[in-house]
């Protein structure tokens, strides 16, 4: 919930009941839930900061800034063995997060130099890769966490768009995994085929 500070929410959703309420000190709201593959609730601050909550209990842990000079962080994608990974601004960054590590900065710099936005994030547990979608200036950026490695892979008649605002990966579809990538300024979403590594079609109005 947004407000100075912000509050972290949980309910049971048999009874409706409020469960939790607790301060989400040194930011005033987050735009993303994730839950890790070890069980863990992590939200993004608006401040560059990152929190996490075990469910079941009371407490929230303020892990601190993702990165430095990172103010927002915008999304987040959980990886494997209860790693998990975020899209920043200003610096249009990918770190991770491991309880072990810490944080790192696993594109080694920006996605695309000279933007400022990481907006959306999609983790595809077959390859391990990360897809990171940029703006102002649209681009989709394949990143390999193991290496740093990055690839553009957004068609270039769609650079002239605003972002790649929002990714969804839909599995155990005829033909192959897809993902779902929503671009602005146009409202349209393209399907990405992660087998064939091919753009199949393009949903127009889809917002």
């Amino acid at each position: 919930v947004r407000g100075n500070p912000a509050h972290l929410l949980g309910y049971t959703v048999d009874k409706q009941e409020l469960i939790l309420d607790q301060e989400l000190p040194g930011t005033d709201g987050a735009w993303d839930l994730s839950v890790s593959s070890d069980g863990w609730l992590y939200v993004p601050g608006a401040k560059g900061r990152l929190y996490r909550h075990f469910p079941g209990t009371d407490r929230v842990e303020d892990l601190g800034i993702v990165l430095p000079g990172q103010t927002t962080v915008w999304n987040l994608a959980a990886g494997k063995n209860g790693e998990m990974f975020g899209a920043t601004y200003p610096g249009c960054r990918v770190f991770r997060y491991h309880p072990n590590d810490g944080f790192s900065d696993v594109g080694k710099g920006p996605m695309v130099e000279g933007e400022s936005y990481v907006r959306s994030l999609a983790y595809y547990d077959k390859t391990g890769k990360i897809y990171a979608g940029v703006g102002s200036h649209a681009d989709l950026i394949e990143l390999n966490p193991q290496d740093g490695s990055k690839r553009s892979i957004l068609p270039q008649e769609f650079k002239n768009k605003e972002f790649v605002y929002s990714l969804e990966i839909i599995k155990d579809q005829p033909g192959g995994d897809k993902m779902l990538a929503l671009i602005t300024n146009g409202s349209f979403t393209l399907v990405y085929n992660l087998q064939t590594e091919k753009f199949e079609y393009q949903i127009d109005e889809m917002d």
